[in-house]
């Protein structure tokens, strides 16, 4: 949890399941095959 100055709180999950379903909630389209090398997501995974 954060506070700033503004009287605004802001609370963060550590959550690996949470965060996972926040995160697919805001997918808008898969990465190319050269983003995903380009990101290090191809390491142990077939690249399609």
């Amino acid at each position: 949890m954060t506070a700033g100055k503004d009287g605004i709180i802001q609370i963060y999950t550590t959550e690996i399941e949470e965060l996972l379903q926040i995160a697919k909630s805001r997918v808008t389209r898969q990465l190319t095959a050269e983003e995903k090398m380009k990101l290090g997501c191809w390491i142990g995974r077939n690249v399609r």
